[in-house]
């Protein structure tokens, strides 16, 4: 198999509130997104990110891409999700599984900013 996975991380939260949010953008993402995709989670949900990575495994995908859905790098982004991968990638090392940036390192999300204020300048 080819094509690439993509698996949107989450922090994770007890709030019912958050659910709902979270399986509408799904929703949304699926209408959108030609690649095959799962959310994870870091903490107090599953899937976790250990378990969203075996399933794509599984699911016979070699080349996932992580989307931390955090505004910010901190220890979330900076060393527990690349920790998690590094391991998966021990055990599966015929899979490429790649990090992308936080939102704030996302010139997509810069993009996203300024045409949701109505100053986009291109």
């Amino acid at each position: 198999m080819d094509e690439f996975y993509c698996i949107f991380v989450f922090h994770g939260s007890k709030n019912i509130e958050s659910d709902n949010t979270i399986k509408a953008f799904s929703r949304n993402l699926k209408d959108k997104l030609d690649s095959s995709f799962s959310i994870c989670f870091l903490k107090e949900k599953s899937p976790t990110l250990q378990e969203a990575l075996e399933q794509a495994f599984i699911k016979g995908f070699n080349r996932i891409k992580c989307f931390p859905l955090f505004v910010l790098p901190g220890s979330h982004v900076n060393k527990d999700i690349p920790a998690i991968i590094q391991e998966f990638k021990t055990r599966h090392r015929d899979c490429s599984v790649e990090q992308m940036p936080c939102l704030t390192e996302n010139k997509s999300f810069v993009n996203f900013v300024t045409e949701a204020i109505g100053e986009s300048h291109g």
